[in-house]
């Protein structure tokens, strides 16, 4: 760094990037600001009274300090996927964060101040399950023009807990292992329950929240998983498919898997399903290997599947490289996948040959 430069933000750059960063000068702090723990009940619509202190290392409260303080509402995702947000219906139901209000105070003799955070909900959340983090920060600068700064976090939803599962979207039926039903209080804490479970209105089973549950083996198609635990509910639909499927497994106009990104080390084949549910389909498609054309054409398929294995040959080089596409309805729909040449495994096993114990 130059001399004699006045302290404040500074970037490298080099050709093919950059970095920022701050020069300061360390200076030990001599306050800090701390909230008191909330241990109230509370529910939407309630103001909470916050409480905080400002106090020095050496237990001297920090008085007639500043305070500007300023009361967010922050969504909290803990409880379901990003794909799920914007599946669900959920855009616009608070997912910017709000000021809710924002004010100034000073500390009394005793270094404490208080703060008000009132606990807004949204209107328009309707039937939405909604969870929040109501944050207060506040900045406390002394009578020497140092500021130090300090937050308390409150939990809130629209309801009391919530219940989730990790069952994905889609999922083959030879990985269907297990699934496990998740339940949350409002600040995101796994609580326990005994809970009942039911898959296409079948038979209810028994089995317990926040624990692995086998899954029984489903045939191909979509699915939907109803869990009820005490007072919380879920209905999630999901789609259940084979590597063996001749057709999508549910209604789509666009299907695509591949089971590797990497061929096998140990010669066992690539599984690839195109296609889509639309009868007179055509599909053009273009295999790759670098630069080269290997294979192209169309197929013309009715419903069904596009259902290919590929086996690692030497030709393929580092990789291979499949490309589909098609056109339904004024829409179109392409693919491209890269499947690199398997590698060996590399994975460092240890274990102990001889141990001697050395207390003995």
């Amino acid at each position: 760094m130059p001399t004699g430069k006045l302290n404040g933000r500074f970037s490298i750059r080099a050709k093919n990037g950059s970095v920022n960063f701050r020069v300061e000068e360390y200076k030990r702090p001599a306050f800090q600001v701390e909230f008191d723990e909330y241990k109230e009940s509370y529910q939407a619509g309630d103001t909470v009274h916050a409480t905080a202190k400002a106090m020095s290392y050496a237990g001297v409260p920090i008085q007639n300090g500043k305070v500007h303080y300023t009361v967010k509402r922050r969504v909290a995702f803990w409880w379901m996927s990003y794909s799920r947000y914007w599946q669900g219906g959920y855009i616009g139901n608070g997912l910017n964060e709000v000021v809710i209000s924002e004010g100034d105070a000073t500390t009394g003799d005793d270094g404490s101040f208080s703060v008000n955070m009132p606990l807004t909900m949204p209107d328009d959340l309707g039937r939405h399950t909604m969870f929040y983090h109501f944050v207060v920060e506040a900045d406390v600068t002394d009578q020497a023009g140092e500021t130090h700064h300090g937050t308390l976090s409150l939990p809130l939803g629209n309801k009391p807990s919530v219940l989730t599962c990790d069952l994905p979207e889609k999922v083959r039926n030879d990985q269907m292992k297990s699934i496990t039903f998740t339940r949350r209080n409002a600040a995101g804490k796994e609580i326990t329950g005994k809970m009942k479970y039911r898959i296409d209105n079948g038979k209810w089973l028994q089995t317990s929240a926040n624990a692995p549950t086998a899954l029984p083996t489903l045939k191909s198609g979509k699915h939907t998983i109803l869990a009820v635990c005490q007072e919380d509910t879920l209905s999630q639909d999901f789609v259940v498919f084979s590597l063996d499927d001749k057709r999508p497994a549910t209604e789509t106009h666009d299907w695509f898997y591949v089971s590797h990104e990497q061929f096998p080390a140990d010669g066992s084949p690539v599984t690839v399903q195109v296609g889509a549910s639309d009868p007179n389909l055509y599909i053009v498609y273009s295999l790759f290997v670098g630069k080269k054309l290997l294979e192209s054409g169309a197929v013309k398929k009715n419903g069904e599947l596009i259902n290919r294995q590929f086996t690692y040959r030497e030709e393929y080089g580092s990789g291979l490289l499949l490309t589909y596409a098609w056109i339904k309805n004024g829409e179109s729909y392409s693919h491209k996948q890269f499947i690199r040449r398997p590698m060996p495994d590399k994975t460092l096993k240890m274990q102990w040959t001889t141990f001697r114990d050395r207390l003995t």
